[in-house]
């Protein structure tokens, strides 16, 4: 049963890669609607995924590193579009891109990512951000509104890279070893390593 859990749970993180680049090619064929259900279903497999991974136990290094990747990939590839209707767009692309390129070097670095309680918030305030942008660039509601939960995330996004900065340096200042994860590729799909290297 746990093995078909995971196999689940990596399907749904994978398809928001794989829908991500369907909407990058479709987003103009696609109703307001249509386009508008999707981006909302597709942030809603990223707490699912890993509200299911964690209930059933089946985190993996795959998981946690795709469940990153796809959520970069697909608020990326939703933001760039705003931005040419609304150029504030722009600085929660930044914020997403220096949050990224943080996850990049601690991974690098042999550094495991952490989810936080602000991080689930972050991730929320921003896919209500982009769903507000489309809304404006739709004419469905007014621009101000968008102006504002931009500011507002990227405020967030900002006290999310700070916080997550000063933790790493925090963990590298005291050299805890429990905190270094390998990856090996035999590690990658194994639940047992991933929970005790957490």
């Amino acid at each position: 049963m746990k093995k078909l859990i995971k196999i689940f749970v990596n399907l749904l993180t994978i398809s928001r890669i794989i829908f991500s680049i369907f909407l990058i090619f479709n987003a103009t064929k696609l109703s307001n609607i249509t386009f508008l259900m999707i981006v909302a279903i597709l942030f809603l497999t990223d707490q699912l995924d890993g509200f299911l991974a964690r209930k059933y136990k089946v985190q993996t290094l795959f998981g946690a590193v795709m469940d990153t990747v796809a959520d970069k990939i697909l608020c990326i590839t939703l933001i760039i579009p705003l931005i040419l209707g609304n150029r504030i767009s722009l600085i929660i692309l930044i914020g997403e891109l220096a949050i990224g390129l943080t996850n990049l070097i601690a991974v690098l670095n042999k550094r495991k990512t952490t989810v936080s309680f602000i991080g689930k918030v972050k991730m929320w305030l921003l896919s209500i951000s982009i769903i507000v942008g489309y809304l404006v660039s739709f004419g469905y509601i007014p621009k101000i509104i968008f102006n504002i939960s931009c500011v507002i995330t990227f405020v967030i996004q900002l006290y999310v890279l700070i916080k997550y900065i000063l933790l790493l340096k925090r963990r590298e200042r005291i050299g805890n070893s429990n905190i270094s994860i390998e990856f090996k590729l035999e590690k990658l799909f194994d639940t047992d390593y991933y929970l005790k290297n957490l």
